[in-house]
């Protein structure tokens, strides 16, 4: 009987397992147009099955961790906010999609706990990543618009959001790297990082430009004990580039690569003060401006959330300053604590050192909310949810800890 439940728990794990990354890939292949139904079907799909294996072993816990119940206590602020909104409508409108974005990561969140598939979900992203490089090199053709211009935008309508996809992309594949100790496993992990990186310049996002290299240096940096691992694998990056070349260097890729890095520069002179080099980025030193003053003007509890908009007909391009005007110190304390929370569980651990790479992901998306505004965007907080996830599993130190003592370690 033993051996039939331990059979059955196996199977129930593994279909968990392929669910969760055919659910994280279609997060990033269908969202554009009608396929975004796709992934909302797909999710759906694994809502129900996730219901009825519940009810049929009877297991009705659900877990959530610090972030999502700190998520779930400003979710619910939010909800009040629409009382006092300027933009009722607006306010309406993302207070259903953030409802959907928490119970959603409540339940994936219990997924990931109960049938231990954190590395299947994760690896969803990488399969997702690879289907834009097909569409880069012409392997698959989707009927949709895959550029805008010089900037290439893939399975995304906005190449913002897949420089996002590809940030997550370079981090999750360093976990990955990190865990094993295969080669050929490395030099697929390393090759992921280094078209992840090349595919961010070509959105032509400045905050996929500067955070996609910044995460490269930083593994780089997590291997300079292993340099064999690093030099093996460079020569390897070298000889694909160099098959490659035709493809990836292309004249018109040479061109989306030089546009970039302009736009990239023209940000850091609006920073340097020259407000004029660039309209977009100086429109958002404007609307940070904004953001403050209507914090100032409406301090404890904003002006309604996505009210921001009422002044502006867009958003602020600054999650902080967006939280800070739309619903105060308190929604903002209320959103960031979980990000506090993450961060205390991760000084408390044992073995800082084996979870400094999802640490960093976390204090990256921190630097990339600077850019865009993220307390409703899917994919943030999937990748936020998963992070959490990453750095509560405990290390072999940690285990062997617990199972000596018959207490976790604090």
């Amino acid at each position: 009987m033993q051996e039939i439940q331990k059979d059955y728990n196996t199977k129930t794990s593994s279909l968990f397992g392929i669910l969760t990354l055919v659910y994280m890939a279609t997060q990033i292949i269908f969202q554009q147009g009608s396929n975004v139904a796709y992934s909302n079907y797909f999710n759906l799909f694994v809502g129900v099955i996730f219901v009825a294996i519940s009810v049929i072993n009877k297991e009705y816990h659900l877990y959530w961790n610090g972030f999502l119940k700190a998520y779930g206590a400003f979710v619910m602020f939010c909800f009040a906010s629409y009382f006092w909104a300027l933009d009722q409508d607006s306010a309406y409108a993302a207070n259903m999609t953030i409802i959907k974005v928490w119970i959603n990561n409540i339940l994936l969140y219990t997924i990931i706990k109960r049938y231990k598939v954190l590395s299947w979900m994760m690896a969803g992203i990488i399969v997702g990543a690879v289907v834009n490089y097909m569409i880069l090199i012409d392997v698959y053709s989707p009927e949709y618009e895959t550029q805008y211009g010089l900037r290439f935008n893939g399975t995304f309508p906005n190449s913002n959001t897949l420089a996002i996809a590809m940030i997550h992309s370079i981090f999750i594949s360093a976990i990955f790297f990190q865990k094993t100790k295969k080669r050929w496993i490395h030099i697929l992990l390393g090759t992921n990082m280094a078209l992840s990186v090349y595919v961010a310049f070509l959105t032509g996002s400045r905050k996929g430009v500067v955070i996609s290299v910044l995460a490269l240096v930083f593994f780089i940096a997590t291997q300079i004990s292993k340099p064999r691992r690093i030099i093996i694998t460079a020569f390897l990056l070298g000889a694909l580039a160099y098959m490659f070349y035709d493809i990836l260097f292309s004249e018109g890729q040479i061109e989306r690569l030089e546009y970039a890095v302009d736009r990239t520069d023209r940000m850091m002179q609006v920073f340097g003060g020259d407000l004029d080099a660039e309209d977009s980025a100086s429109r958002r030193v404007e609307y940070m401006a904004l953001g403050i003053d209507l914090f100032f003007e409406h301090p404890l509890a904003g002006i309604g959330i996505n009210s921001f908009r009422y002044y502006t007909t867009t958003y602020s391009h600054n999650n902080h300053t967006e939280l800070l005007a739309d619903v105060g110190l308190i929604g903002f304390s209320l959103y960031y604590l979980g990000y506090f929370l993450i961060i205390l569980g991760y000084y408390r651990s044992r073995n800082r050192a084996s979870k400094i790479i999802p640490f960093v992901a976390l204090l990256f998306i921190l630097i990339i909310e600077f850019g865009m505004v993220s307390y409703y965007e899917k994919i943030i907080l999937l990748m936020v949810m998963m992070l959490s996830a990453a750095l509560e599993e405990k290390t072999d130190d940690e285990a062997g800890t617990e199972n000596k003592t018959g207490q976790q370690p604090t």
